[in-house]
């Protein structure tokens, strides 16, 4: 086959691969894409993202029941061809029992799962135990700074860019969807916030175990706060301004917090306390980190998804 011939195929290909992994391509587009998947490894890895989005996509799509009697009746009522006064048994309700609410949660997180970036959880894993190393090389005081500037920087950025259309291809597919926009934010926090604290914890228990910081508690509980306060504004800018912004605005209060510390001091003593008190683990932080992330999945289906026409 000719270059530009192989070129044509592989364009033709590319835009057919999100109707294959769905399943709605014909006879002769489903040929010409395995035809063209024996000799292009890019389109299938391609269509491996396509296919994760829709295993993803059918995970997370609660099962759609049959109208229940109370439907049935309010029809028979307006058709006059039953009297309104007519007893409707309670539809059962498919959540009552805990044990299916537990059950669908996690088919919604593992739905969710593919959908992430393989390369976030890598490159979190990665800076993590950089910061690790670096903190181990110094003393206890010096260990849990460096966890609190390295471990809610990891998790802002990968909260930056864990949802919104310019970083997920596959957001229209999950938002045609019945699952709520809601449940897809907060599955996707929780996994990557999740993973993150699983890090850092396990980068707090080895310094603890080497003897290069103190209590477990007092190294946790110097970057805990700042991880919460930081990644909840992050996710929160990117869902209302983008990811670039969310990385920028994270960044920015990152930058404070070292200017902050008495090694710097380059801001005002009041500003730099106040910065101080925020980066640390209290009620405060706690609070209007929980405020951020509630505002975000309460506002975001309003400003990340498109209008409805």
């Amino acid at each position: 086959m000719r270059p530009k011939e192989h070129r044509e195929d592989h364009d033709r290909v590319r835009d057919l691969l999100a109707e294959f992994a769905a399943g709605a391509a014909g006879p002769a587009e489903r040929r010409l894409v395995n035809e063209h998947l024996v000799s292009c490894s890019a389109c299938a890895a391609e269509l491996a993202e396509w296919q994760a989005v829709r295993d993803g996509v059918r995970a997370a799509a609660p099962v759609v029941s049959a109208p229940g009697p109370q439907l049935v009746a309010a029809v028979l009522d307006r058709s006059g061809a039953a009297p309104a006064s007519v007893p409707v048994p309670a539809a059962p309700d498919r959540f009552a029992d805990p044990r299916r609410r537990v059950r669908h949660a996690v088919a919604v997180l593992f739905g969710q799962l593919p959908l992430v970036r393989r390369r976030l959880w890598l490159a979190s894993a990665l800076v993590m135990a950089l910061g690790a190393a670096i903190a181990a090389a110094g003393t206890g005081d010096s260990a849990g700074l460096v966890l609190a500037l390295v471990a809610p920087l990891v998790t802002a950025a990968g909260l930056a860019v864990v949802y919104g259309p310019d970083v997920d291809p596959g957001l229209e597919l999950v938002a045609a969807t019945p699952t709520s926009p809601r449940i897809v934010l907060l599955a996707r926090l929780t996994l990557v916030f999740g993973y993150d604290l699983l890090l850092a914890l396990v980068a707090s228990g080895v310094l603890v175990g080497f003897g290069v910081a103190g209590g477990v508690w007092a190294l946790i509980s110097a970057w805990f706060g700042p991880m919460a306060l930081l990644s909840a504004l992050s996710f929160a800018v990117s869902l209302w301004l983008g990811p670039n912004v969310a990385v920028a605005a994270a960044m920015t209060v990152w930058a404070l917090r070292l200017l902050a510390s008495k090694t710097i001091g380059l801001l005002p003593l009041s500003v730099a306390h106040l910065v101080e008190y925020l980066w640390s683990t209290n009620g405060i932080t706690l609070g209007v980190a929980l405020a951020l992330v509630v505002a975000a999945v309460v506002f975001a289906p309003r400003v990340s998804l498109p209008a409805a026409t």
